[in-house]
This record gives C-alpha cells, structure tokens and sequence, in this order.
C-alpha cells in the first residue's frame, strides 16, 4: 500500500493520527483564501520529494505513494518484461494534474497571447490520463491504463476496475487508487453549493453542517493469488467484493432514503457471499453533511437490520480527498485490520445521528477480531460504491 496525506508521506504517518484521533485540518496555505470565509482544508505541509521540478502537487504526491505501493515489486519490474506487460496502472481523480493550468488560466483571463513551449507542455498535463501515465512510467508497468473521473467513488471505482480486469486475464496484478492535490478551483465550488463546513466537520453528529477538503494519494497493490505466490509475496487483503449502483437523483444530492447506497452493498454482499453479520465494521463515506450522513444511515439501517457493526469516518481527520478517498478509506481499512483498531470519527460525538450506534467517536480503539470490513462511498451524480475487504490469513 502506498499513502500520501495531510499527515504526511507513508502509510504509517496517517495510521498514526488515525490511533491518537487527530485531525489534520488547519487554516488554508495553498492559496488565498480570505474570500472565502471561516473555511479551512486538510493539506500537506512538506510535499515528497518526489517527480519532476514542473509537476504539481497532486502528480508529487502520486508519484510518492507509488514508489512505496511498489517498493517490493519494483525489482521485479524492472528485470522482467513479462511483469511490466502483465501490470497495469488504474487511477481516479477528480481533477487530475489541473493545478498545473492554474498560471496558464490567470495569464489568459489577463490578455491571452501566443502561448510559450512550456504552456503547450502544461496543456499537455492537463489530460484526464496523464497522471496515470506518469505513474505508470515511474513504475514501471506496461499493462492496461485507464483513468476513472466519478468524483468522490473514482478510487472505489478504480479498484473495481482493476479486480476486473485481473479477474478476466488481462493483467496478472494492478497498481490502483486514486489521486487528488488540494486546489482553488475544487474549493471554491464546494464553497458555492455550501458544501463547505463554517465549524469543523462532524461526520455523523446531528451538530454538522458540512464537509471539509483534503488532499492525498491512496494507492493499493491488487494481485491475483496465483501471481502473488510465484513471486512469494505476502497478501495483506483479499477484495472479497464490491458493489456500484448509480441512482440519478440529483446531480449533487443523494437519494435521501439511501437506495442506491442500499443496493451497492447488496451487490458487494453478494458477490462476496457473506451475510450482513459476517461484517466487523463499516468504513463510511460520512463527509458530514446534512443530506449525505442521513441517507447513509439509511442504507445501513435497512441491509444491518438496525444492528450495526461499529462505523467511523475519516473526513474529520484528513478532509474529503475526493478521487483519492475510496483509496484512503481502504487503505486505512487494511490497516486497521492487521492492528485489530477501529478508526475513529474525530469532533463528534455529543449528538450522534442514531442513538444506539457505535459511530467509534474521538479516538480509534482495540476492536477484538477485526476481520472483515465494509467500506462505503458516494459521490455527486448518484454514484456509490460499496468495498467489502478480509484480512488475510493464509
């Protein structure tokens, strides 16, 4: 697994902040944002040294997680061709490596003119795939490449896609997540739907009124068994099932009875044969606002029968990282399972949405067995997806 967030560079940076419940959001540094009042984000204060000196900070970042995601096969790709032609890169990202066009924007909104070589180039950087691309190049990998934009699921996604074409014999193994760099152009429309929080971000406390922004890399190493064990490597998870429905309610409002998010889960229940019972714990999109906390509470009610596992979110601690955050989600899922932790929801807790349920408030505690987890998202358009994850045990 490879991670990148608010709270640093590696997996065990953000594990770290996860145990202790503390959040990694602070006052905006990236860029002004004085008009934009009482807003705050989670964002990297050193970036990787990782990339090329030009690149953006979402490209750094990607690049940085995958050279950890990869560190123990990247001996294999590069001696063996038939691993790099049987390993392929799937991303998701919201807006790609869109900050790099931000100077080229404020010249043209200014007068416009001919554009140099090195505008050309950032035109270049600024196609869907090109992190993609650019990781798989770093890499090493010569498989299929595919680049998924569905805003908040797209690393869930990713990770469907990637199982998929793995499970067809198109790839042996993916590198798969998801990407996202803090930006002006992504916050300023959160702020404008009033998506944003003007508090701090209370997933599942009936206190919240909205979300807040983060920024990271989640990438995550999928094999097939077979090729795991020919090159002796040790699982961690096994990807047991997952589930995708688009319901098309609204172009940013969920269904507010959960449906659609009721019918992922079904899916990934299915798929992966085991009961509602059979899950330890829910891993939950929970962004803190009003509508999407409510309907995912819904579906949890509906497939739990009223009897859920323990539920967090992590948005309170490292922000809404968009196309990163089905990645994150899952990687800390992982985590958790191999420390026998529940993740904690932090700054929430007084009021909690449903009384009765463990939502795992303030800090992440031992969990007594915690094999299986469920780890859920939702996104704008009606997209949801629904991840379930076992630990794996030889």
């Amino acid at each position: 697994m490879g991670l990148v967030t608010a709270a640093g560079t590696g997996v065990a940076a953000s594990w770290d902040r996860v145990v202790a419940g503390e959040s990694c959001v602070g006052p905006i540094q990236t860029f002004d944002a004085t008009v934009l009042k009482d807003t705050q984000g989670a964002e990297l204060q050193a970036l990787p040294d990782a990339g090329e000196p030009g690149d953006d900070r979402a490209i750094r970042m990607l690049l940085a997680a995958g050279e950890e995601v990869c560190a123990d096969l990247a001996p294999r790709l590069a001696d063996d061709p038939g691993c790099r032609a049987r390993t392929a890169v799937v991303l998701g990202t919201s807006q790609g490596a869109l900050l790099g066009m931000a100077p080229v924007h404020r010249r043209l909104r200014r007068g416009g003119g001919r554009l140099s070589d090195d505008e050309v180039e950032l035109f270049r950087t600024y196609r869907p795939g090109y992190g993609t691309r650019r990781l798989a190049e770093a890499v090493g990998a010569e498989g299929p490449r595919t680049t998924l934009g569905m805003v908040c699921v797209s690393s869930a996604m990713a990770m469907l896609h990637a199982a998929t074409l793995i499970r067809n014999g198109s790839a042996d193994r993916a590198v798969a997540g998801g990407f996202e760099g803090f930006s002006p152009f992504i916050h300023t429309g959160f702020f404008c739907i009033g998506a944003l929080t003007r508090t701090v971000c209370r997933p599942f406390d009936k206190r919240r009124d909205g979300t807040v922004l983060g920024e990271g890399a989640a990438l995550l190493l999928l094999e097939s068994e077979e090729a795991a064990a020919e090159r002796g490597a040790v699982p961690l998870a096994v990807l047991e099932g997952g589930g995708f429905v688009a319901d098309g309610v609204h172009m940013t409002a969920p269904d507010r009875e959960g449906r659609g998010l009721g019918r992922a889960i079904d899916q990934a229940l299915r798929e992966s044969g085991v009961a509602p019972a059979g899950i330890d714990y829910v891993n939950a999109h929970g962004t803190a606002t009003a509508y999407n906390d409510a309907m995912e509470c819904c579906a949890v009610d509906r497939v739990f029968a009223g009897e859920p596992p323990p539920m967090s979110s992590l948005k309170s601690t490292f922000g809404h990282t968009l196309g990163a955050a089905g990645g994150l989600d899952a990687v800390i899922s992982i985590r958790a399972m191999h420390e026998d932790i529940l993740p904690s929801t932090v700054h929430s807790g007084e009021e909690p949405e449903r009384d009765g349920w463990d939502f795992v408030f303030d800090a992440g505690r031992r969990a007594g067995g915690l094999r299986r987890v469920m780890s859920t998202n939702a996104a704008m358009g009606g997209n949801n997806t629904a991840l379930i994850l076992r630990k794996w045990e030889g």
